[in-house]
């Protein structure tokens, strides 16, 4: 799927539907709180023979080891609830956006939310913010804090409220 529509296309193009294709992928994989699976990483791939399996081309690094489709599969996640998932979505710049002349595209919204805090541990999230967010990034809670690490680019969620029924979410 990296050399579709051929190969030279697909490298003059960016590797733009390619991109396309595995940002729809993950939004699946997401809405099931399965965000990080990755199909192939692949360290000696090459453009004539693929991933060396059936001539096929799905790692997410070029033979020269620079990331193809980086946009797609590089994406805020939580990486550890402290109760219950219920709901979470990225929406990056490959998101398809059905426009609505009042409403701007929410391009760039992470959301995750889940319910009953379970644990005193906090919630976790992966937030890429160089590749997503260069100028930085505003979130907003339920309730309780955050604190962001940019060495391990995790933002901890710590919930205040503590009763059954109560859903937290991160945005």
């Amino acid at each position: 799927y990296y050399n579709f529509g051929g190969i030279e296309r697909s490298i003059e193009e960016d590797y733009q539907v390619s991109a396309h294709v595995l940002d729809n992928y993950y939004e699946s994989f997401e809405g099931a709180f399965g965000s990080r699976m990755q199909w192939v990483f692949t360290t000696d791939n090459s453009y004539e023979e693929g991933d060396w399996w059936n001539g096929e081309d799905f790692s997410v690094i070029d033979p020269a080891g620079d990331p193809r489709g980086e946009l797609a599969f590089s994406r805020p996640h939580a990486r550890a609830l402290a109760g219950k998932p219920v709901e979470t979505h990225f929406y990056g710049p490959l998101h398809y956006f059905d426009p609505d002349k009042a409403t701007p595209d929410p391009v760039g919204e992470f959301y995750v939310e889940y319910e009953s805090k379970e644990t005193d541990s906090p919630s976790e999230v992966f937030v890429p913010e160089a590749l997503h967010y260069p100028d930085g990034f505003y979130v907003w809670l339920s309730d309780g804090r955050v604190h962001y690490d940019p060495a391990t680019h995790i933002l901890y969620h710590y919930p205040a409220v503590d009763r059954p029924g109560v859903n937290h979410w991160i945005r």
